[in-house]
């Protein structure tokens, strides 16, 4: 016996297929665009403008393709325009290999030689005046404390006013920096020296501090990869910290820049033009998959099937921020293995941004494909009754073209109009569509809605990553968790309140614009709350 399909399920399998993978790529853009900016060296005005390049395209045609697709089969126009979407994510990855970058290397050798101890610091008699021409000591104990601790070993006495010049620069030393090493080895000899100084502790018994260094010197030779990235985060920090390693560090980071080659013409318009045919192919699952679902589904139906997309639609983004993550922690050399010291946290990290938009594209084209080649099936089940179509042949119907067209034919089936009539009937009616003051105003809003947060969302990473230290990877962890998740409750939240008080269209609209005003303003209270951040956390806690 024969498998008789519902072609309704199936197509809308498709559909939710390819829809939730154009809505994972809206938000993969997002994700990618720190490590095109630094593997290309794109300022970002130039990446800003780059991403609007799919709103370019979409635009203009978004109203004729859903005006002319909407006369032809639905279904292998979606097809169609998913192709283009997975073409075109398939080629904005392909710079990634047409422009090969080498990977930063940076000649490490000085830095290493002077993290790693000789075999006199870790001898038993060993001075603390050789423990202090240690590097890495040497930049975390002030000079002037370490002339101060000598002078007292030799005998000599320090008046107390040169004491309080330099109280401050040890006793609010912060912990657990992430730009330093060892910091409650180095605290607890400041302790000591502090106490010393003042007296407290016998200056002719340095054993105790001696140890104290010693047991600093012996973790270099342990922890020495970590030592490595812990010096590069402070180098490549946004502040400045006053040590030799630190800028010998700076002076290499600095030097390789300018010695990178800053052409990216190339990168830059085949990513253009990659965004600009995706912003096509966007304009075709929403615009003609939700006028195809309606034309199929019983009015009954819809909420469910609604709810569904507007799932798809919350999902996408989620997991489109969750792949972003993922390709973020692989360096952009992937396979190959990262440069000795790079890390993910490393501000200067370039994530593998292009395997996550071959992994859209290349998943996209088998159902995308499907839907282009979808049986058209009885073009002439859209005339039949439902007392005229047996219940196999419901199970099997569905209407790829628009009702509304095929009333049209019957009732003029004379009717041939040439591609200048078209035009025309398609200006008369975008001009009667114009004219709706309730259609005007939510374009309006729509369009002051897109103006305020587009750029928020696109630049927020950027803005994490510089103002908090946090790496890519795990700002696009909490976007997924956070941002997302905002945007679900509040459209879960929305229907709810529509569905209670039953808000009809007027009473919709006002409630719209009360919650749009509520957001503006806690928007912009944020402008006048402080917090910590890393930056500002330098001077307080004295580092």
């Amino acid at each position: 016996m024969a498998v008789v399909f519902d072609r309704l399920f199936v197509f809308l399998s498709l559909f939710a297929v390819v829809y939730f993978l154009e809505a994972i790529g809206g938000s993969y853009m997002v994700s990618a665009v720190q490590s095109i900016e630094r593997q290309f060296q794109i300022p970002s005005k130039l990446s800003g403008f780059i991403s609007s390049a799919s709103d370019i395209s979409y635009i203009p045609t978004v109203v004729f393709i859903s005006y002319f697709g909407g006369k032809g089969n639905r279904a292998k126009w979606i097809g169609a325009g998913c192709v283009l979407i997975a073409l075109a994510h398939i080629m904005t990855a392909t710079p990634n290999f047409i422009f090969p970058v080498k990977a930063p290397d940076l000649n490490l050798t000085q830095i290493e030689q002077q993290l790693n101890p000789s075999s006199n610091l870790l001898a038993e008699n060993v001075t603390i005046q050789e423990l202090f021409e240690f590097q890495p000591l040497k930049d975390r104990i002030p000079a002037k404390i370490r002339e101060f601790v000598l002078q007292k070993f030799s005998g000599h006495s320090i008046t107390e006013r040169a004491l309080e010049d330099v109280k401050l620069k040890y006793t609010n030393h912060t912990s657990n920096s992430p730009y330093t090493v060892d910091d409650e080895l180095i605290n607890e000899a400041m302790y000591h020296f502090d106490e010393m100084l003042k007296g407290n502790e016998d200056e002719n018994d340095p054993k105790k501090v001696v140890t104290i260094l010693k047991q600093f010197v012996e973790n270099r030779t342990k922890d020495h990869k970590n030592d490595l990235k812990t010096i590069r985060r402070a180098a490549i920090a946004h502040f400045a910290f006053c040590g030799k390693l630190v800028n010998d560090l700076r002076n290499t980071v600095d030097q390789l820049k300018c010695n990178r080659d800053g052409g990216n013409f190339g990168p830059l318009l085949i990513i253009f033009c990659a965004l600009l045919g995706l912003g096509i192919g966007r304009t075709m699952p929403w615009s003609l998959g939700i006028p195809l679902i309606d034309d199929n589904v019983k009015r009954k139906s819809m909420p469910v099937y609604f709810a569904g997309i507007s799932f798809i639609r919350i999902l996408g983004p989620i997991t489109g921020f969750l792949i972003g993550s993922f390709c973020n922690k692989l360096y952009f050399t992937a396979p190959a293995p990262p440069p000795a010291g790079l890390t993910p946290s490393d501000p200067t990290w370039i994530g593998a941004w292009w395997l996550g938009f071959l992994m859209i594209g290349i998943a996209n084209i088998v159902p995308s494909l499907a839907l282009f080649f979808f049986p058209t099936g009885n073009k002439n089940s859209n005339k039949l009754t439902d007392s005229e179509v047996s219940t196999t042949k419901k199970r099997q119907s569905l209407k790829l073209f628009d009702r509304h067209i095929d009333e049209n034919r019957n009732n003029n089936p004379s009717e041939d109009k040439t591609a200048s009539d078209k035009f025309k009937t398609f200006a008369m009616s975008y001009k009667d569509v114009v004219k709706s003051k309730v259609y005007m105003g939510s374009v309006i809003g729509r369009v002051m809605d897109v103006l305020a947060f587009k750029g928020y969302m696109f630049f927020l990473p950027k803005f994490l990553e510089n103002h908090f230290g946090l790496p890519q990877y795990k700002v696009q962890q909490y976007m997924a968790m956070f941002g997302v998740f905002g945007f679900a409750c509040g459209t879960l939240c929305g229907g709810l309140i529509t569905r209670k008080f039953k808000l009809n269209g007027r009473n919709a609209a006002l409630f719209v614009f009360i919650i749009s005003v509520a957001n503006t303003a806690v928007f912009f209270s944020k402008s006048f709350l402080g917090c910590h951040s890393v930056v500002n956390g330098i001077g307080r806690d004295g580092v």
